[in-house]
């Protein structure tokens, strides 16, 4: 069995095709500022809610190329130790479709993570009153409430992606093909490596968890101005979409690369 990449491989890898990382630094918030400028499209007419239909649709499908191209191009490099970038876009473009199926079932995924999380009072309440009244004195439920968010954020962020992404990098790759034998090949490559989950967990820190930390910083000082407060939030902004960029890349140069070896080692590729 193909033994997954080295973290060293890994993260360099992460940071080699400059014109990648341009891509990737530019087209998200274009594609953002296009989605803001979508919702201000009236549909008072029958042409606009064409229009309205349209454009998200465009929107769409150029953000699915844009990551799924991203995981094609880590998977080729891995595959044979060069890549370049139309013919991973151009392949993530002709797959979309199989794409558009694992974000399905990404999504309900994370719509049950979201569905525990708004009912966590309840849930906490209950499981910490059928606890033995001494464990009870022990953990408080503020205690209870941290244990629950440093789960949900694992399951949610770590775990998660760390099985849906070898799936996500199959189905670019090889269309609906990727989903079957291949893809479950692959997962259980990538799953069964502690430096895998190692990676990802880096990973999930560094653009969740501390990208929100920044996000969420506020300055106490009394001698604050609105052109300092927005300069701040400025530069906020911009260091939380960095670090958010840093994690992505990161975890498509870790998905690809482990999935793209196990595809050369059974030489079960697609060109």
């Amino acid at each position: 069995m193909a033994q997954p990449a080295s973290t060293r491989d890994v993260f360099a890898g992460s940071f080699e095709n400059k014109r990648l990382l341009l891509i990737q630094f530019l087209a998200n918030p274009i594609l953002f500022t296009l989605f803001a400028l979508w919702l201000l499209i009236p549909e008072a007419r029958t042409w606009e809610l064409i229009l309205n239909a349209v454009l998200i649709l465009a929107i769409v499908v150029a953000a699915v190329v844009l990551h799924a191209g991203t995981l094609n191009y880590f998977c080729d490099r891995s595959k044979t130790g060069e890549a370049t970038l139309k013919p991973a876009f151009a392949r993530a473009l002709r797959h979309v479709l199989a794409i558009a199926l694992w974000i399905a079932v990404f999504y309900l995924i994370w719509e049950l993570w979201g569905k525990l999380e708004q009912n966590r009072d309840a849930l906490l309440t209950y499981f910490r009153s059928i606890l033995p009244a001494p464990l009870r004195r022990l953990i408080s439920l503020r205690a209870f409430t941290t244990m629950f968010e440093i789960k949900m954020f694992v399951y949610r962020w770590i775990i998660t992606p760390g099985i849906l992404l070898p799936l996500a990098v199959q189905a670019a790759d090889r269309g609906f093909r990727g989903l079957g034998r291949s893809g479950w090949v692959a997962l259980k490559t990538a799953i069964w490596s502690l430096r895998y989950w190692a990676t990802m967990t880096l990973a999930a820190v560094v653009g969740v968890y501390f990208s929100g930390l920044i996000l969420n910083w506020q300055s106490h000082s009394q001698n604050s101005t609105f052109a300092g407060e927005t300069t701040s939030l400025v530069l906020r902004l911009l260091a939380a979409y960095l670090l958010g960029l840093f994690s992505w890349m990161l975890a498509c140069s870790l998905v690809g690369r482990s999935c793209g070896l196990r595809q050369g080692a059974r030489g079960n590729s697609t060109p």
